[in-house]
């Protein structure tokens, strides 16, 4: 197939494609000015981040919590004006911001922390839910301890420490952790053993970094964060510095406790392939290991720490709206049980639209291009909560349709486009024809039409390759019907063949169906059937 085009997989079905439902707006998610959210992720039902508020912090990022079930921000104690970053750009490059848990913390890293007194990184404490509170922080390191020595670009959750990416001006590029379940620092009273910066071979920028299991040689699998030196390398880290940590609870009196994540001492290892990535909201996790947009594709690290080959590579499935992105860093992706979506801004095609591919797990295929404009994107059960460019709310986008389903998106039905690729593979030099073919489709209530075009290699409308079907179900009212003389949602048809009548003989060399149609419940689009002729002489030149 050339286009899926806001399609997805029936769940019911190998062969069969039906309408995604549109993205719906989280009520009261859009009462910020000027709203652009720079960050999130979601814990529970709430989500947190960073969002563009003129509300007492004009030009700044304020940190946020938005409960999902109850449609509403939630307040944030805590918020001053010297205390929050400056918002970042709403276009062009740009090192994201980004929000990571870390023990009672939702640890929150953007460049426009100003990187002097306590303003390195913000933390919003989740502690107790009914009361947030949120400050900026330096590390809180004790005697001997090792502070940030620039604003961190990224922090990840490892082992229970907060791994802090700084990109020093004079100084080589390091990851810098705090002890278990404090990612403010090191606990009170205590000298720093365990505080550390790691650096790497080179003096690459770091970008990102993502945590991934590995399958270990006893049995068993063992976690590991995988930090990213831009699209040069990554480097895997493994272990801990220590078993045990030293709490000083009194003054008189010490504790000593165990990190149950610890497993022996700390250990990096350049990973097999000189690749990373400049994308950083594409790392996530999924069911085969660390996703991440490569410069030359799609790439998964598996449970074994092996760098995968980009997924789609020579035509097997979509590569390059990834290595034509025009913004690389402005990609976003998120993976639930079944798919990977990943947005870009698509530089192969004319205009470079904005976006989204989408990665069938299961089924080892893929669909899109989707036409809401994500700009941030994080997996929530089986569904997905994201941000739309230009316009303002968290939003609800669901990839399997149920009845309660919508197909009217930011006010607008939505247009579902079913292409294949040029076909068939040639069987010789003879020009081709048909007049012949069947289309299996299935429809719900009220009229569906499908507008059906046959394309040349130069996307030309061959003479006499347009059709237009049509189909009319009446819709079911309740109340209006006899208890079980009536059909459930309306729908009329189930997927079955109908001919498709072009106007005059067909020719050519090889030939694209295009498929246009209003999105619609009960819609669903299989298999096209086409009968061809050889003729009596070579193909024309075009």
């Amino acid at each position: 197939m050339a286009q899926l085009s806001n399609l997805v997989p029936s769940i019911s079905s190998i062969d069969e494609w039906v309408p995604r439902p549109a993205a719906t707006l989280f009520a009261n998610s859009n009462t910020k000015t000027p709203g652009f959210v720079s960050c999130f992720t979601i814990v529970g039902t709430r989500v947190y981040g960073l969002i563009s508020d003129n509300n007492g912090t004009p030009g700044c990022d304020q940190p946020f919590c938005y409960d999902l079930l109850g449609n509403a921000f939630l307040t944030v104690q805590g918020i001053t004006t010297s205390n929050v970053p400056t918002s970042p750009p709403t276009t062009g490059a740009w090192q994201p911001p980004h929000a990571e848990l870390v023990g009672v913390y939702v640890i929150l890293t953007s460049t426009g922390y100003s990187g002097t007194g306590s303003n390195f990184f913000g933390a919003i404490n989740i502690a107790n839910p009914s009361s947030l509170s949120y400050n900026s922080y330096q590390l809180n390191v004790g005697t001997g301890g090792i502070v940030l020595p620039s604003v961190p670009i990224w922090c990840s959750q490892f082992n229970g420490r907060a791994y802090f990416l700084c990109n020093p001006t004079t100084a080589q590029p390091a990851a810098i952790f705090t002890d278990a379940n404090n990612p403010l620092g090191f606990y009170a009273g205590t000298t720093a053993l365990y505080a550390n910066a790691l650096t790497f071979g080179g003096n690459f920028q770091l970008t990102c970094s993502g945590t991934v299991a590995y399958t270990n040689q006893l049995g068993g699998q063992t976690q590991s964060l995988i930090v990213f030196q831009g699209a040069n390398n990554m480097q895997q880290i493994t272990g801990d510095p220590s078993a045990t940590i030293s709490i000083s609870t009194t003054s008189t009196t010490t504790t000593t406790t165990t990190n149950p994540a610890a497993s022996g001492g700390l250990a990096i290892n350049a990973l097999n392939v000189a690749t990373g990535t400049l994308a950083p909201n594409t790392i996530c996790r999924t069911p085969h290991g660390l996703a991440f947009v490569a410069p030359d594709g799609l790439r998964i690290i598996d449970f074994s720490g092996r760098v995968g080959d980009p997924i789609g590579y020579g035509g097997q499935g979509i590569c390059l709206p990834f290595f034509a992105s025009t913004t690389p860093s402005r990609m976003a992706a998120a993976c639930n049980a079944t798919t990977l979506r990943i947005s870009t801004i698509n530089g192969a095609v004319t205009n470079t639209p904005q976006q989204e591919w989408c990665y069938d797990i299961v089924r080892k295929i893929w669909h899109g291009p989707h036409t809401f404009k994500v700009s941030l994107i994080c997996a929530y059960a089986s569904s997905f909560v994201c941000t739309q460019i230009g316009v303002l709310g968290l939003f609800s986008s669901d990839i399997v349709p149920n009845s309660a389903s919508s197909y009217t998106e930011n006010g607008a039905a939505m247009t579902c486009t079913w292409q294949s690729g040029y076909c068939p593979d040639r069987p010789s030099i003879s020009q081709l024809s048909s007049t012949r073919a069947v289309f299996y489709s299935g429809y719900g209530a009220g009229n569906t039409v499908l507008n059906i075009s046959a394309i040349d290699v130069n996307n030309n409308i061959l003479t006499g390759g347009f059709v237009s079907l049509s189909f009319t179900a009446s819709v079911t009212n309740w109340g209006q019907f006899a208890w079980g003389h009536a059909i459930w949602l309306g729908s009329a048809a189930a997927i079955s063949a109908a001919q498709v009548d072009w106007t005059a003989p067909l020719v050519f060399d090889r030939v694209a169906i295009q498929i246009s149609t209003t999105a619609s419940a009960g819609l669903i689009l299989g298999d096209f059937m086409m009968e061809i002729e050889e003729e009596d002489y070579t193909v024309l030149s075009t």
